[in-house]
């Protein structure tokens, strides 16, 4: 038997954790939150996200740009591990070494989804794009390319990291454009390789919250970006968060797992997250944001 000793020295069994929290006068607190951060401010009554509360998975790449997977062999996979969508954002045309998608491409991709989404019944793939933030902080492929997409990530991916106002700036007036849904990979880290860009993190938010853009949890395992300690900050501020898988291959999309462990670890509810979403709404909260502030006219 295993347990813990009485103030009389008897062994009293405890044979999990719940007991041990009980004997404690304390209620069971996820593993995930037990880091001196939020496990008080935690309540049984509303659970962190699970990967049952998720209906779907966004980001991810096709062979059409720099993945190694079809658009059908996305999407049997999507479906076989229980999603009711997918959302394939492949890169714009900015992003030359991931062969982006020019407009036209764009337009044959999206027509070609829309073939497949025709054949089926109770799955939807999402027509989504990651669109590079340029430089100047715009965005690329905006205009009539862009406005049919139903999901669009915004993410830096090109330039020489500046000072964190100046990078700052750059993500700060691409979610001013109303275009971008989410914020892709905010600060574009390699875990082992490059820290990445520096940011003024409370302008990002207050950014995001303005504006109604999501912060992706990037759940790659070569990014795990959003840092998890920095996403109580944000749900603060009542910004919603979409876990990105950035997968390549089929297989990635099984790095949704990483992501959702991340959002429990920042204390998210299904609430909080997009992927918990129906297809539907998922498209008409994106349709929505982009026309409040003044996209997608």
């Amino acid at each position: 038997w295993h347990g813990v000793l009485d103030k009389q020295g008897r062994l009293v069994p405890c044979p999990d954790e719940d007991t041990l929290y009980r004997m404690a006068g304390l209620p069971w607190i996820p593993p995930e939150l037990r880091e001196g951060r939020l496990e008080w401010a935690w309540s049984p009554a509303t659970p962190l996200v699970s990967l049952e509360d998720l209906r779907g998975i966004a980001h991810c790449h096709t062979n059409w740009t720099a993945g190694e997977g079809s658009l059908e062999e996305m999407a049997a996979l999507a479906r076989d591990i229980g999603c009711r969508w997918l959302a394939v954002t492949d890169h714009s045309a900015a992003a030359l070494l991931a062969n982006g998608l020019t407009p036209d491409k764009l337009r044959e991709q999206y027509a070609a989804m829309d073939r497949l989404n025709a054949g089926w019944s109770g799955f939807r793939l999402i027509k989504g794009i990651e669109a590079d933030i340029l430089k100047d902080g715009s965005v690329d492929l905006v205009g009539g390319e862009i406005r049919s997409s139903e999901l669009v990530i915004g993410s830096v991916h090109d330039g020489e990291p500046e000072t964190a106002r100046k990078n700052t700036d750059r993500v700060v007036r691409a979610m001013a454009t109303g275009w971008i849904d989410v914020l892709g990979h905010p600060c574009g880290r390699i875990l082992k390789g490059w820290p990445g860009r520096s940011l003024e993190w409370d302008r990002v938010f207050q950014a995001a919250a303005e504006w109604d853009v999501a912060i992706e949890i990037n759940a790659n395992p070569r990014r795990l970006d959003l840092d998890w300690r920095l996403i109580p900050a944000a749900a603060a501020r009542g910004i919603r968060f979409l876990i990105g898988p950035d997968a390549h291959r089929p297989e990635g999309l099984y790095n949704i797992r990483f992501g959702t462990a991340m959002a429990r670890k920042g204390g998210l509810r299904r609430e909080h997250i997009l992927n918990c979403l129906d297809a539907t709404e998922l498209i008409t909260w994106a349709r929505e944001r982009k026309l409040r502030h003044g996209a997608g006219k």
